[in-house]
């Protein structure tokens, strides 16, 4: 992430989304809730589940996440 060795970096819960089926979250870009913040931290639980994946871009490159 290009952060300094001596940096280190703490999880802080702003919000936990959770969704119900036939449900998701569109497309959007995140915003920095607080002034240090660096990422956003992604947590998937096991579950079974069909279809949707988790789409991540950044400075042009893509990942996706089926689960």
């Amino acid at each position: 992430m290009g952060l300094p060795p001596h940096c280190e970096l703490a999880p802080d819960l702003h919000s936990m989304l959770l969704y119900e089926t036939g449900q998701f979250f569109v497309a959007h870009q995140d915003s920095d809730k607080d002034d240090a913040m660096v990422a956003t931290l992604v947590v998937t639980l096991p579950s079974a589940h069909t279809g949707g994946e988790l789409v991540v871009e950044h400075q042009g490159q893509s990942k996706k996440y089926r689960g």
